[in-house]
């Protein structure tokens, strides 16, 4: 997120999650990792929104990246 001159968490917005999902797909990342990786980052959003460090979860409505199907 620094890249996008995003500081504090405040500042994250979901359009920043969806750019970081797709940087991590572009990079090859599989949609297995990608997602457990949206889950840790959800839970430290919900932790900071508990906390009172942000209003609102911006990765509340994010959905992960779609599994490929065995």
């Amino acid at each position: 997120l620094e890249e996008r001159g995003i500081l504090e968490p405040r500042e994250i917005r979901r359009n920043d999650l969806r750019a970081w999902i797709h940087r991590r797909s572009d990079a090859g990342l599989d949609a297995r990792s990608i997602a457990r990786e949206l889950s840790a980052a959800r839970s430290w959003l919900r932790f900071l929104e508990r906390r009172g460090a942000i209003d609102d979860s911006p990765a509340r409505t994010l959905r992960a990246p779609r599994r490929e199907k065995r």
